[in-house]
């Protein structure tokens, strides 16, 4: 019996397959440095301090 479940997971085995031998996802999974964002909220205590330091950091 071939049920939803079972279906979900095929077709998305499938599109995963398809993305990963296509061009985009040959990029996808090269590894590169990407921007990232941060919340200086998490360095609330420590940003007085040393605004450009804790930034480079």
């Amino acid at each position: 019996m071939y049920n939803r479940r079972k279906f979900l997971q095929t077709t998305g085995a499938a599109a995963l397959g398809t993305f990963a031998v296509s061009k985009a996802g040959a990029a996808f999974f090269e590894k590169k440095m990407h921007p990232i964002g941060l919340q200086l909220f998490t360095f609330f205590n420590e940003i007085d301090n040393d605004v450009e330091g804790t930034l480079k950091k």
